[in-house]
């Protein structure tokens, strides 16, 4: 990412960019699921100005600074401390039984852009980077796996575009829950076809 290469030409300090990264993902989630903490505000007004020109905050700056210096200590605290795999998998589904209900807590909360950011989602994320960081085997079916799972997550927004398009044009309400599972299940067909019958796309979607 260009941030954190300027910051590495630049010999910003690890703490620093700790700090930056941390006060830009704080931003991100109050332009996101934690809209309602600033709602009534003077903030509200600079939040909803940003929103109308970006659309969203989760995006290289507020969000992905944070995720990828996330994912480089993480890698450095694997190369320096092993830790069993029971314990992180257990770890895991603690942090995720936490993300379920922050998820619950947050129901009914005033929310902006996707309202996909989320607070335990980034110890859920690392103490699974970590786990998965145990296994290193590269067989055809983890491969196919990780491939599936990125190509999911580069299709997931243009499916969901197609689908409020052909609602409104249509007339029809599709539900969040059944948007999530079409969504999903289109986005995997399409990759599974990809992958099979045209090449020139599969490598689009890795």
């Amino acid at each position: 990412m260009w941030i954190l290469y300027f910051f590495h030409v630049k010999g910003v300090p690890s703490k620093a960019i700790d700090i930056i990264s941390t006060i830009l993902f704080l931003i991100a989630l109050v332009c996101n699921s934690y809209y309602f903490v600033i709602e009534n505000t003077a903030i509200a007004a600079v939040v909803n100005g940003y929103l109308r020109i970006a659309v969203s905050s989760r995006n290289g700056v507020f969000y992905g600074l944070f995720m990828v210096w996330m994912g480089m200590k993480v890698y450095r605290f694997h190369r320096k401390v092993h830790m069993d795999s029971r314990t992180l998998l257990l770890g895991v589904l603690f942090c995720y039984g936490l993300y379920l209900v922050e998820l619950w807590l947050l129901m009914g909360k005033t929310m902006k852009g996707d309202g996909s950011l989320f607070v335990m989602l980034i110890p859920t994320s690392a103490l699974l980077l970590l786990f998965s960081a145990n296994f290193k085997s590269m067989n055809r079916k983890t491969v196919l796996l990780r491939n599936l799972s990125t190509g999911m997550y580069l299709l997931h927004r243009q499916v969901l575009y197609v689908l409020t398009i052909a609602g409104k044009l249509l007339a029809v309400s599709i539900p969040y829950k059944v948007q999530f599972a079409m969504v999903a299940l289109l986005s995997m067909m399409i990759c599974c076809v990809a992958y099979q019958k045209a090449p020139r796309i599969a490598r689009l979607l890795k």
